[in-house]
């Protein structure tokens, strides 16, 4: 389970990254365009770095019943590219490699994520001691009108105080506004209250919440960081394109001169939780200010286009990057010899605990193996050059053998099935897969199974099933 986890947690932020990097590059093609696409994008590319996090648990703790696959002939192609690279991950095997590992992971999402939320949460609960309730009617007037204007039914208080030097907005059970102690005119203090409900109706905080999340679970992928920064702003445009949608170039000009005022101070540091009316990067704040300033927008059609270019790529990335991932790791647990009987790695076998007998160690080089004689069994062992593994099982007059075995591309095996010492069906290996549907005894009796390595100077290695049924 250890080692499924970390594959899968590297396999989503590798390809997570990569569709991010798509993203930018389609946002820089399209050069001050509308960001709606993006935001929409990036969101949804939120929840798909969070499946680690909340998915994968689910499932590798909840109780599961085994699940029998059959498989037959050309089908076990299929499974090629993943079986090659993820023996010892298949078999949930597991090292002081991955336990270091995980170890790792987990200090560095406890530092990140459960430091920050406590360290933030502090900072939240200072901003309600210290601020005061607005009691301006006409102020609380112009929020209550917009409130009903956007059909956002909870109230939001508006709170005055001197630790924050922005309008920002927090919370999602009792969402709050707090506001800088400024004094701004009516129309200003509209643009800045329907620029902070629009994040609540747009749901931000929580976004930014799971922000917070993802950034623990990927605190290792330097690309986290950028894609955090880029949808925060990614926000605070398409707020301002909510908040400009009906409003005159006049208008617009002083809603650019309120964000240069209220930016000048960008020394406030990103608070857990919360959404800032101003940009903390020069770069987007220059793309903000054209936005606002432009009337075109792009169409419907357009967002619509990048957001199903974008997805598109998610099954090719996914797909590669998780086969990447789990070749190089089971590189590296296969970089150690295994001790089957103890269950972890072992760099020098002459250091075995001397008190596990010596017959119990399993050794790869036993011919014989055993399989039940009714019901599917699972077979994954090495082959010496011209070495061979057989095995017997009673099988009834009518009943069936079923065998699917893969190996490399390359490697070269003969599967044989004989009774009374005569070889009742032989197949070789095509591409490093042999397939035997439904052999049918002709006689009841007992049947051996030989698999035959055909390589004169390899070791290879077969995995795969033998079913036998009445």
């Amino acid at each position: 389970m250890i080692n499924e986890y970390l594959v899968v947690l590297c396999s989503v932020s590798i390809s997570g990254s990569v569709l991010f990097l798509v993203i930018l590059l389609i946002d820089k093609l399209l050069k001050f365009y509308e960001v709606s696409w993006q935001q929409i994008v990036m969101k949804l590319l939120l929840f798909y770095f969070l499946a680690p996090a909340i998915v994968v648990p689910v499932l590798f703790f909840k109780q599961r019943q085994p699940e029998i696959t059959y498989v037959n002939g050309e089908d076990i192609k299929m499974w090629i590219s993943v079986v090659e690279g993820t023996e010892n991950i298949i078999e949930k095997r597991w090292n002081w490699l991955s336990l270091f590992l995980l170890i790792l992971w987990l200090t560095g999402f406890c530092l990140i994520f459960v430091r920050g939320a406590i360290r933030d949460s502090k900072t939240l609960k200072q901003l309600e001691i210290l601020a005061t309730l607005e009691d301006d009617q006409q102020i609380n007037q112009s929020k209550d009108t917009i409130r009903k204007e956007l059909n956002i039914q909870k109230n939001i208080d508006i709170y005055r105080t001197r630790l924050v030097t922005s309008p920002c907005i927090c919370g999602i059970l009792k969402p709050k506004i707090f506001f800088p102690d400024i004094v701004c005119s009516s129309e200003e203090t509209e643009f800045l209250l329907r620029h902070e409900l629009y994040h609540y109706k747009r749901h931000d905080v929580f976004y930014n919440m799971l922000i917070s999340l993802f950034w623990g679970v990927h605190w290792f992928n330097p690309i986290t960081w950028f894609f955090t920064a880029y949808l925060y702003n990614f926000c605070e445009v398409t707020c301002d394109q909510d908040v400009l949608k009906t409003c005159k170039q006049e208008q617009r000009e002083k809603y650019a001169n309120l964000l240069i005022q209220i930016s000048g101070d960008m020394k406030g540091r990103k608070v857990y939780g919360l959404t800032s009316f101003k940009s903390q990067s020069e770069h987007f704040m220059q793309r903000r200010l054209y936005n606002i300033m432009k009337q075109k927008k792009c169409g419907k059609k357009a967002i619509a286009v990048g957001v199903i270019c974008s997805l598109s790529l998610c099954p090719v990335v996914t797909y590669a990057s998780t086969v990447g991932v789990a070749k190089t790791y089971d590189y590296l647990l296969n970089s150690v010899p295994y001790n089957e009987e103890l269950g972890f790695f072992e760099t020098n076998q002459e250091k075995m605990p001397e008190n596990i007998p010596e017959q119990k160690i399993i050794r790869t080089e036993d011919t014989y193996f055993t399989i039940d004689s009714k019901g599917t069994n699972v077979v994954d062992f090495s082959i010496v050059a011209n070495g061979k593994k057989e095995t017997s099982t009673y099988v009834k007059k009518g009943g069936k053998i079923l065998i699917s075995l893969v190996g490399d591309t390359t490697d070269k095996f003969q599967v044989i099935i004989s009774h009374n010492s005569e070889e009742k069906k032989v197949v070789s290996s095509s591409n490093g897969i042999v397939g035997i549907n439904n052999y049918k005894a002709d006689t009841s009796g007992t049947y051996k199974i030989t698999i035959k390595n055909m390589m004169p100077s390899k070791t290879i290695h077969v995995s795969g099933s033998i079913r036998v049924s009445e």
